[in-house]
């Protein structure tokens, strides 16, 4: 069966396909083409840290290697959530998401006297003063 195993060392992270026999509970990872093309690397895998993910419609099977021992690593997608932490993060995400679109959407004063200036809404703006004074502009 053909596998992706994703080899954890220390701060690295490798993706390698790899053929897995069932019968002997090990992944082989072919060598390279052209530089010491015989020999690959063996990794023990427990059947039970195999996992699927889906591609397209397919699924795939992949696990989790240390590098230091060649052997296989539990994901344990079991954790306890903390429901308090999570509601605090949203509201600060949403919170710092309309701040700036608030300061993004402000206009200074100064800036809107420009665009009147550069536009007949002043002019406008006069007009309609001058017409309630009685002058006929």
């Amino acid at each position: 069966m053909k596998m992706t195993l994703i080899i954890i060392d220390e701060h690295n992270i490798y993706m390698k396909k790899a053929d897995y026999n069932e019968d002997d509970r090990t992944a082989t990872v072919k060598g390279r083409r052209w530089f010491k093309k015989g020999l690959g690397q063996t990794y023990n895998i427990n059947p039970k840290h195999i996992k699927y993910m889906w591609k397209g419609k397919k699924a795939q099977a992949f696990c989790l290697i240390d590098n230091k021992t060649h052997k296989s690593i539990d994901l344990d997608l079991k954790h306890e959530v903390n429901q308090k932490l999570i509601n605090r993060l949203n509201y600060l995400t949403q919170a710092k998401f309309w701040e700036a679109r608030l300061r993004r959407a402000k206009i200074p004063p100064q800036q809107i006297i420009y665009l009147l200036l550069a536009g007949a809404g002043l002019w406008h703006f006069l007009r309609l003063l001058l017409l309630a004074l009685g002058f006929s502009v």
